[in-house]
């Protein structure tokens, strides 16, 4: 019954986040926001299942959770891109992504690096500042960094004058928010209901929270990555999914600002496994990326790696 629970619980985000992909349609088409502010704030809204199960995770005290809620996210997401290089292997996708895309990787990678060397050099956290730990700081920097640079290659757009529908704006912008809102309660419940399975059944906190948590939450950059993909966007779908990696980082410093002193200290031996499959996979996409392989039979070579491993941690 608790797995059903879940399962429902995680139908709900879902459906919700396809709800609000076609709201944020809505609301550009029928304002005068562009594409790239609506789409930044479709990407905070579909990133309230990592915030909140992460945050609620942490205040039922299982921190631990929440770390692993974040990194089992980003490996999940890195897989959504192999399992798209795999399901339109005619298209080889990897060679489509602009160069410039590899910059999120980088900053990524960055994070990935700084949170082993914490994990493993300072078992306690790093230096506490108040109730926050330096390394969270770093990141916020890092992320800050991160988004300016992405920015700075957006190339410009002109502004079109687009016909308004202010009753139809009116309506998206309600169900919007209403949406939002019951992402985020879905979400909050999510948590509780991992946490009733991790005692049930005897599994680890780092293993409910990337597996369990951690793909749950990413279900929606899943289902639009596909359909962008699908577009044949493949550099937006690979940006959605990359960027949410970065953002998810950004989660981990905020989680850490409400819990007691430094959550990196909560890190266990699931944890390190979690970092280092993620600078793995990290690495391995901007290889895929930057290398551009023309033979459909080669790019595949890539995905199926990261897919077997990706099950051989679920083994």
């Amino acid at each position: 019954m608790i797995y059903f629970e879940f399962l429902l619980l995680a139908t709900v985000i879902v459906c919700g986040s396809i709800l609000l992909s076609k709201q944020a349609n809505k609301i550009e088409e029928n304002s005068s926001l562009n594409a790239a502010f609506v789409g930044s704030i479709l990407a905070l809204a579909t990133s309230l299942p990592e915030l909140a199960t992460s945050l609620t995770s942490t205040f039922i005290g299982e921190s631990t959770m929440s770390i692993s809620n974040v990194l089992g996210s980003n490996i999940f997401n890195i897989m959504i891109l192999a399992i798209m290089n795999i399901l339109f292997f005619n298209r080889i996708v990897y060679s489509k992504i602009k160069n410039s895309t590899n910059y999120i990787n980088i900053y990524t990678m960055i994070i990935y690096i700084l949170l082993s060397i914490v994990v493993v050099l300072c078992p306690n956290g790093a230096f506490v500042i108040g109730n926050v730990d330096i390394t969270s700081i770093i990141i916020i920097v890092v992320y800050v960094l991160g988004i300016k640079n992405i920015q700075s290659d957006e190339p410009e757009h002109t502004t079109e004058l687009k016909p308004k529908d202010n009753a139809g704006l009116k309506k998206a912008v309600i169900t919007f928010i209403f949406t939002s809102l019951i992402i985020l309660v879905t979400s909050i419940e999510l948590s509780k209901v991992a946490q009733q399975i991790m005692i049930q059944s005897g599994l680890s906190a780092s293993f409910v929270g990337a597996v369990f948590i951690g793909i749950s939450t990413s279900l929606p950059e899943l289902i639009s990555c596909f359909t962008l993909v699908n577009m044949k966007s493949y550099d937006m779908a690979a940006s959605g999914v990359l960027s949410s990696n970065l953002f998810n980082f950004f989660i981990l410093a905020i989680v850490d600002i409400f819990d007691k002193g430094s959550l990196y200290s909560n890190a266990d031996s699931g944890i390190l496994i979690l970092l280092v499959l993620g600078i793995l996979f990290t690495g391995l996409t901007m290889s895929a990326i930057y290398s551009k392989f023309k033979n459909k039979y080669i790019n595949l070579l890539i995905p199926f790696i990261i897919l077997g491993l990706y099950l051989y941690l679920l083994i």
